[in-house]
């Protein structure tokens, strides 16, 4: 693969840190309309029967053997920067998890609750993608998914958080036609109430890697001396600069962190390691200060 449409390291970056990557408006408008025009031009606004359209999956069917080079949702994937997507975060060959239609109709009474997909899910050395594909605009009145950035790292059970409808720093979708977002299988998410006249459509699709999740994107900005410089100083007074934007990411804070976010920090270091297959290296020292056991030694 052209590695131009790999997912660069400040992106995987990201990833880490908030839990998603948005691409507004990635898909182009013929495939947008081609995907209406499939599922719902001419037919009834029924949740059921529209997924009934949807290919037939073994479980463990391979994402490349799931979806006909001429079925649009084969198109949508073989978006070059999609494909790009796919491959730097669960690789070459991934399982198709699932794949569902979701509509939420105009006028609706009520939100989904918070959630996160699949919570005897408690896996935290690997992960799933989910595949959020909007085909059309999504205004605000719409309702779009609602997300909190930074929360994949936090596995609850559902009911723990259903009854929050509102959390400090959340998102909502509000989007161009063709807009893909790629969730961590544990971000915390719900479908708003739609306030408009028009259906609000979304097509998901879970992958799940068959290989290490290890240095799979566009590694080529990437330098054991880049590497050793993401561990800066922390003492007050330092007048050394390093401007490079990957520390920075990783230690960034979400509005509803506490006073102190130690814990949420770590555990992105943790997934950095795994990614980078680099079982030592840290940001800004604070997985070598909880190392730093002397007495392990002895």
């Amino acid at each position: 693969m052209n590695k131009d449409v790999l997912l660069n390291t400040e992106q995987m970056a990201k990833f880490v840190a908030n839990g998603f990557l948005e691409f507004d408006g990635l898909v182009d408008q013929k495939t947008n309309k081609e995907f209406i025009d499939i599922f719902f031009n001419n037919k009834s606004i029924d949740e059921i029967k529209i997924n009934e359209l949807l290919p037939i999956l073994k479980p463990g069917t391979k994402l490349v053997n799931s979806y006909s080079d001429d079925n649009v949702i084969g198109k949508l994937i073989k978006n070059p920067y999609i494909k790009g997507a796919i491959e730097s975060l669960v690789g070459r060959n991934p399982i198709v998890d699932h794949h569902h239609i979701h509509i939420s109709m105009p006028n609706s009474q009520s939100s989904q609750y918070n959630h996160f997909d699949s919570a005897i899910d408690k896996r935290t050395q690997t992960f799933d993608i989910q595949l959020l594909y909007f085909p059309h605009e999504v205004k605000a009145s719409m309702g779009g998914t609602r997300y909190i950035p930074g929360t994949h790292f936090r596995i609850v059970h559902t009911h723990h958080i259903a009854r929050y409808q509102n959390i400090l720093g959340q998102k909502f979708v509000c989007c161009k036609p063709g807009t893909v977002l790629i969730f961590h299988h544990g971000l915390w998410h719900g479908g708003g109430r739609n306030l408009s006249e028009t259906p609000r459509i979304m097509f998901k699709l879970r992958l799940q890697p068959t290989e290490p999740q290890i240095l799979l994107w566009n590694t080529e900005d990437i330098t054991e001396e880049r590497i050793k410089s993401w561990q800066r100083p922390i003492y007050h007074g330092d007048k050394s600069s390093n401007n490079d934007p990957v520390p920075n990411i990783l230690m960034n804070s979400e509005l509803w962190f506490d006073s102190n976010a130690t814990l949420e920090w770590i555990n992105r270091i943790k997934l950095w390691r795994i990614l980078l297959g680099k079982p030592k290296i840290d940001i800004d020292n604070w997985m070598s200060r909880l190392e730093n056991d002397p007495g392990s030694i002895i």
